[in-house]
């Protein structure tokens, strides 16, 4: 009913049937590094997401908005429900049906751990864009934010034909950004492996000094439990995401978080092991 009006005739709406159409391979960053993805299907996103498609197709999704609605000789949706998509549905909202409103224009972007697209339209001026790429780098645009170069570059095309000056390209240098981050987890892991190492070897047993066995219990509670918690708990949520979340689409580090958490917590096993061997007073 939507497809075949607007003449996709290479747009899918199940993974199978994109693969077998000739879906590009997905590739994941990990570690600053591209490889190689497999798409994973989450069933609660099925209502929202997985439409696959090519910028051909999808420029005839775009003029359908572009035109109030109509595809060639079709009217695919009233006037009013066109300008409903890309128009805020409240006062207190720029979100649409799906797209964002940003006063001259509407955007709508869609993502995957291997895949990510951008679409852009300008009514008045009749311009519209769409740039689809078979790879993502959820970190990069997290930090970039405005500035990723999914939107840089549909956004500088729109800039030239609506005769603006194209913007300074961003300071932001991600491989030295990933090389900083990358240096960090590792050096956190040999931090805390060295902590466990030391931990596991050692051979002499705790004071018998209620005041030592308190202090080491404070330890262990707010290093060895609360930290790991933190780690792996806590930052998703400070980022307004969820641990499965971190775990499909930045799966590179949240293993390290993931790490880090574990040596922690053994750690902490091993140290509260030997202080209860002495926690007579």
């Amino acid at each position: 009913e939507v497809f075949i009006p607007l003449e996709m005739d290479q747009s899918y709406a199940n993974i199978k049937e994109g693969v077998e159409g000739g879906l590009a391979d997905g590739y994941r960053n990990l570690f600053g590094l591209e490889f190689p993805g497999k798409t994973k299907v989450v069933e609660s996103m099925i209502p929202s997401s997985y439409l696959m498609s090519g910028a051909e197709d999808m420029s005839h999704y775009l003029m359908t908005i572009l035109n109030e609605g109509k595809y060639r000789d079709h009217r695919i949706l009233s006037k009013d429900n066109a300008e409903r998509l890309i128009k805020p549905l409240s006062n207190n909202s720029p979100y649409g049906v799906g797209w964002y409103y940003s006063g001259s224009y509407s955007w709508h972007t869609g993502e995957e751990p291997d895949y990510n697209g951008y679409m852009k339209v300008i009514p008045s001026g009749k311009l519209g864009i769409v740039m689809l790429c078979n790879t993502n780098d959820i970190v990069g645009k997290a930090l970039a934010k405005d500035s990723s170069s999914t939107r840089r570059i549909p956004e500088g095309i729109m800039d030239m034909l609506s005769g603006f000056e194209l913007p300074e390209a961003p300071a932001l240098n991600m491989k030295m950004v990933y090389v900083i981050i990358d240096a960090f987890f590792l050096l956190m892991l040999l931090t805390v492996s060295f902590s466990l190492r030391r931990a596991w070897r050692q051979r002499k047993l705790p004071p018998k000094s209620r005041a030592y066995f308190i202090r080491n219990i404070f330890e262990v509670l707010l290093i060895h439990a609360a930290l790991p918690v933190t780690l792996i708990v806590g930052i998703p949520y400070y980022f307004q995401a969820t641990p499965p979340f971190f775990a499909i689409n930045i799966p590179d580090f949240y293993a390290a978080l993931v790490s880090i958490s574990l040596i922690l917590v053994t750690s902490g096993f091993i140290k509260l092991r030997r202080l209860f061997r002495r926690s007579s007073f």
